[in-house]
C-alpha cells in the first residue's frame, strides 16, 4: 500500500505534491489538538482531492498556471490580512488619541 501511495504521489506535479502535503500536516495538526470531527475531516478530504486533481490537470498545460492557481489564494489571504492589520492598527491609534484628547478637555 504504501508502495502505491509512493507511486501515485510521484505522478502528481509540483504544486499538486506540496498541497498533499499541506493536507497531510492538516490532517495531522487537527488529529492531535482534538479537534477531529468525522464531517469536517471527509469535506477537508475530498476538498482536497478535488484540487490536487485540478493541479495535477493545470500541470499538464503549464506549471506556472498550476502553481499561480495554488499560490494565488495564499497571496490575497496575506494582503488581506495586512489591510485588516492596518485598519486596526489606525482604528486603535485613533481611539486612543480620541481618549487623550477627552482626558485633557
Amino acid at each position: 500500500m504504501l508502495a502505491n501511495f509512493k507511486q501515485t504521489y510521484n505522478k502528481l506535479c509540483s504544486p499538486a505534491q506540496v498541497y498533499l502535503i499541506i493536507t497531510a500536516i492538516w490532517l495531522i495538526l487537527t488529529f492531535l489538538l482534538n479537534q477531529f470531527k468525522e464531517e469536517n475531516t471527509m469535506c477537508t478530504l475530498v476538498y482536497s482531492f478535488v484540487w490536487i486533481f485540478i493541479l495535477n490537470l493545470l500541470c499538464k498545460k503549464s506549471e506556472k498556471l498550476a502553481w499561480a492557481v495554488f499560490l494565488l489564494p495564499i497571496f490575497l489571504h496575506i494582503i488581506i490580512l495586512l489591510f485588516v492589520i492596518c485598519f486596526l492598527g489606525q482604528m486603535t491609534a485613533e481611539i486612543i488619541v480620541d481618549e487623550e484628547i477627552e482626558q485633557y478637555n
